[in-house]
């Protein structure tokens, strides 16, 4: 009983002295340079601390702060509640975002985040995301119950993500109102349902699909409405062929690329 009792005791002193750490003194010691993360002016401890900018494969963030929660590193997982803000040449910190509570194992890379909440233009994410191209443009606003993600993939989302003001590209750009899609998983497939809000100016029914092999596809139906201006309506006409209910049909389908 005695030996349980220094044991518990030790590894509370062990933790203590851990998170109470100076960031700048821990971080590079548990960062290996092969990692591709690099964190700038870190201050505070690595309980409740602050990096000016973070560089992770090629995306910058900055002004992360976050919050250990001390109590999850006795049950192995590190938690914490962080916030953060993106930076590139099409982003500000006024317009990119995320807030979100983050857990992994201490052992294991699966990694938990919930209660997500973040904001980003759609075409800041066509770099990281190695998109082509995007023929709409607006800003994203996510609601997440829960993300997990295992080597850097989402393998389970629940929740909805809004884009907002958005602007068609192709051709002359124009304003096509307001979308939501609607984010489930199941057996490992990630669905999002998508539709226009009442006041977009063309009609869309689009559904998406990732699986577990990170194959992918996505089928859209889109039709002009009585509203849409007609300069795009025009360039809606240039996907080819309607149904015979005047809906105009994209498919697409691919292998995302390895994180």
């Amino acid at each position: 009983m005695i030996g349980k009792t220094i044991a518990a005791l030790s590894a509370g002193l062990g933790c203590g002295l851990i998170v109470l750490a100076p960031v700048n003194k821990i971080a590079p010691r548990v960062l290996p340079a092969e990692s591709g993360i690099a964190f700038y002016e870190l201050t505070g401890s690595v309980l409740s601390g602050r990096a000016g900018e973070v560089h992770a494969r090629g995306v910058a963030a900055k002004d992360l702060q976050w919050q250990l929660k001390p109590s999850r590193l006795l049950l192995g997982r590190l938690a914490a509640d962080v916030r953060v803000s993106a930076s590139s040449k099409n982003l500000s910190e006024d317009n990119a975002w995320l807030e979100a509570r983050v857990s992994k194992p201490l052992f294991g890379d699966t990694v938990k985040v919930r209660d997500v909440h973040a904001a980003v233009p759609l075409s800041a994410l066509q770099g990281p995301l190695k998109i082509p191209f995007l023929p709409v443009d607006g800003q994203l606003l996510a609601n997440l119950d829960e993300i997990q993600l295992s080597g850097n993939m989402p393998t389970h989302i629940i929740g909805t993500i809004q884009l907002n003001n958005a602007i068609w590209k192709l051709g002359k750009p124009a304003a096509i109102g307001d979308f939501e899609a609607t984010l489930s998983t199941e057996n490992g497939n990630i669905f999002a349902n998508i539709a226009e809000s009442d006041s977009a100016a063309i009609s869309l029914i689009a559904a998406a699909q990732i699986k577990p092999d990170r194959s992918y596809s996505t089928d859209a139906q889109i039709k002009p409405k009585a509203s849409t201006p007609t300069a795009l309506a025009n360039q809606i006409k240039t996907l080819g062929r309607t149904d015979k209910q005047g809906w105009y049909s994209l498919k697409q389908s691919g292998t995302l690329p390895l994180p």
